[in-house]
């Protein structure tokens, strides 16, 4: 049994749109489990796309499991319980049928909420729309509604420092009112460290000179640079 369930589309979301509240939260004494759906591992030869990706991140052999080493460091890091699930990022999946893979991943995160049974699950609110995100997170609404369980989703960055159009919901959902997190200084320094673990994608994730840690305080402390850090999320209702 964990106090709250997230799942994390990739191997970096959770940490880096709402890594501090799973670390406050980690302090407080709550269990938490984090569940990354789409990191599974790919077999050569990779797509041309996922090629370049690799050489981004400067990983070519064997990338994803890289990838999860610097996640498990990163979850260690918030002092919280990270899980690899075995779907493969959209990069790697070519000619497949996608709704197969949505009604397997729904599937799983049943199985998931039964067996840990949490007070809570997160999930992302997929702003930006990145289909693994999409395809998350209505799988993440599809399996909460299904078992009953309270649900939040929360803002994907660094998408949500230039968007806020939140996507439609499924099942006839709403969105919300918003719950602002406000973690404590420490919390918000274990979220710098966790995202810091995530080095193959430092590159990625640098927008102009900015490095994504700057480009994260800047957000948490709103337009007017105010002095306490902040995360959101959405709370979803029929």
């Amino acid at each position: 049994m964990v106090d709250v369930l997230a799942v994390s589309p990739h191997l970096d979301d959770a940490a880096l749109s709402c890594g501090a509240t799973l670390a406050h939260w980690a302090a407080e004494g709550r269990d938490m489990l984090v569940y990354t759906a789409f990191a599974g591992l790919p077999e050569p030869p990779f797509p041309p796309a996922a090629q370049r990706f690799h050489e981004l991140w400067d990983l070519r052999d064997d990338p994803v499991r890289a990838r999860r080493a610097e996640d498990t460091e990163a979850m260690g890091a918030l002092g919280v319980k990270g899980v690899h699930g075995p779907f493969l990022d959209a990069i790697y999946r070519e000619g497949g049928d996608e709704a197969d893979v949505a009604g397997e991943l729904e599937r799983e995160l049943v199985k998931l909420v039964e067996a840990y049974r949490p007070r809570l699950v997160l999930g992302c609110s997929a702003l930006g729309r990145h289909k693994d995100h999409l395809m998350a997170r209505d799988a993440t609404v599809r399996a909460a509604v299904t078992t009953g369980v309270p649900l939040r989703l929360w803002e994907d960055l660094p998408y949500g420092i230039w968007t806020r159009e939140l996507p439609p919901l499924p099942l006839g959902r709403e969105w919300g009112p918003a719950v602002v997190i406000e973690p404590s200084v420490d919390a918000w320094r274990a979220k710098r460290d966790a995202v810091g673990r995530y080095l193959s994608q430092h590159a990625m994730l640098r927008y102009g000179e900015a490095p994504i840690e700057e480009q994260l305080d800047r957000h948490a402390r709103g337009p007017v640079g105010g002095p306490v850090f902040a995360e959101q999320m959405w709370t979803v209702v029929p």
